[in-house]
């Protein structure tokens, strides 16, 4: 599930040359401070050459081709098909290795992987999020992404920590981490029991 971050990366027009680390963040230009910038200096206005054979049986899963028209064009202009994973990666802006997208009819940024989802999918419910498969965090194949609920999510993920906490029924003293008894701080992925955090503060109810 790692980030595209901290190394090189091949230009977007195929020319194979390899790009340097954006030092600061473009949006415009699809930069990310940090992160490699998606194409060699005068090279963004090349044609991409097509990394995959999309006329080729067989080599777009589900029922979402590569250029689907229910996406603008300028959101295809930053997805790269990568031929040995299968995966669709995002070649512009992302934050925490998650693929974003600026929707100019809402003014605000939206991960990517949801937009293309929810244009060629369906809506996604208000519990639900969207869980990559593949593990690749920038990946916007519809066919790499399931929603999932945050439990699932998490226990999905690479963090052990999180893992063994979600296989447990009850904290260190034994209290049952029920919805009543449990807590989830904001940001976080950790369970924090009620009863233990009375008992931490002094409190008997």
């Amino acid at each position: 599930m790692g980030r595209l971050g901290a190394v090189s990366r091949a230009c977007g027009c195929g020319c194979e040359q390899l790009t340097d680390l954006a030092t600061r963040t473009d949006r415009q230009k699809g930069w990310v401070k940090g992160e490699p910038k998606p194409y060699v200096a005068g090279h963004w206005r090349a044609e991409p050459k097509p990394l995959v054979d999309f006329s080729r049986p067989g080599s777009t899963p589900g029922s979402v081709d590569y250029g689907d028209e229910r996406l603008p064009v300028h959101f295809w202009e930053k997805v790269y098909p990568e031929p040995n994973t299968g995966c669709w990666l995002w070649g512009a802006a992302t934050t925490r290795g998650h693929a974003v997208f600026w929707l100019s009819h809402a003014a605000r940024l939206e991960y990517a992987h949801r937009v293309i989802w929810t244009a060629t999918v369906g809506a996604i419910d208000d519990e639900m999020e969207i869980d990559h498969l593949c593990r690749q965090r920038c990946c916007v194949l519809p066919a790499h992404l399931e929603p999932v609920t945050h439990q699932v999510n998490v226990a999905r993920g690479h963090a052990r920590y999180s893992y063994l906490q979600y296989r447990q029924d009850a904290c260190v003293r034994g209290h049952l981490f029920t919805p009543e008894n449990t807590i989830v701080p904001e940001g976080t992925d950790q369970r924090v029991c009620r009863a233990c955090k009375r008992i931490r503060s002094g409190q008997t109810a």
